[in-house]
Order: structure tokens, then C-alpha cells, then sequence
């Protein structure tokens, strides 16, 4: 796993890049990324959904990085280019799929007294982050992202 501050200390010429706290090397998402995966495998999305440990190199893992420090309720989707090999239109079903997904999750973490837990940790942390004051835990950072495989046509 790339850590952020690791690569701006490595890739910072003459020091000139923001740096960020060493508490906030690794951050997570508050959303249950494995479950949120599980579901999705029966829901019938034209593109398959799997998880990842690696956003990607360059913008995508800076872009999920910075977005987990401003709200650990962050996911971060890949999605591949338009036709190659899906349309958009299996793209945008996939996607919306995803956020809807994400939504009941957020809902039902929140109805429940485990989740209202889980959801005033994550708001703790969410304060924390945002002021520079992360757990210093081990955190992952995980993606949602596209595969390449074909699926089932659902929209």
C-alpha cells in the first residue's frame, strides 16, 4: 500500500509540497466495504463490483486520501473507460447501484444501536481527521472499483 505522506516526503523537491500529519498516514471509510461488495453480487449490476486496497497511483489515491480526511465516509469507485468494454449506460446502472447501496447501508448503520455506534465513532473520527488529529490505527485504505469481467445485463 502507498501511504501519501510517504510519497510527498519521497517525491518533495526542494520541500515545497503541504505535508500532512503523520497521524493520518492511513485512513479508512466507515462504510463496510466487504458487505457493501456481498450485496452487490446479487443485486444483478451489469459490471461486477469488487474491493480493493490500492485507489490507484497519482490523483486517485491522493483524491480518496484527502476525501477520507474530510469524511471517513468516503468510498472511492474506479470506473472503466466508456466501451471498453461497457457502456455507459451499464456504467451509469452500476454506479447508481453503488450509491444507493451505500445510502440503505449508511441508513441501516444508523437505525440500529451497534450502528449508531459504529456511526458516532465515525463521526468522532471524521472530527479528528479533519483537524489534523487522526487515530494513528491501522487503517486501510479501500477502494471500490470496477472489474473487467462481464456480468449479467440488469438495466
Amino acid at each position: 500500500m502507498t501511504v501519501v505522506p510517504q510519497l510527498w516526503q519521497e517525491f518533495n523537491p526542494d520541500g515545497l509540497c503541504c505535508r500532512v500529519s503523520p497521524q493520518n498516514e492511513r485512513l479508512r471509510t466507515c462504510f463496510d466495504l466487504t458487505a457493501l461488495t456481498e450485496k452487490l453480487k446479487t443485486a444483478g449490476c451489469p459490471v461486477p463490483v469488487v474491493t480493493s486496497n490500492d485507489a490507484g497511483r497519482y490523483l486517485c489515491e491522493f483524491i480518496y486520501f484527502t476525501s477520507l480526511r474530510i469524511s471517513p465516509w468516503t468510498v472511492f469507485i474506479h470506473v472503466p473507460p466508456i466501451g471498453e468494454p461497457y457502456s455507459v449506460q451499464q456504467l451509469a446502472c452500476t454506479v447508481s447501484t453503488i450509491v444507493l447501496a451505500l445510502l440503505e447501508q449508511k441508513r441501516e448503520m444508523t437505525k440500529s444501536d451497534a450502528g449508531r455506534k459504529r456511526d458516532q465513532s465515525c463521526h468522532d473520527l471524521s472530527q479528528d481527521q479533519g483537524q489534523g488529529q487522526g487515530k494513528s490505527e491501522e487503517n486501510r485504505i479501500i477502494a471500490a472499483s470496477c472489474s473487467e469481467s462481464s456480468s449479467s445485463e440488469r438495466c
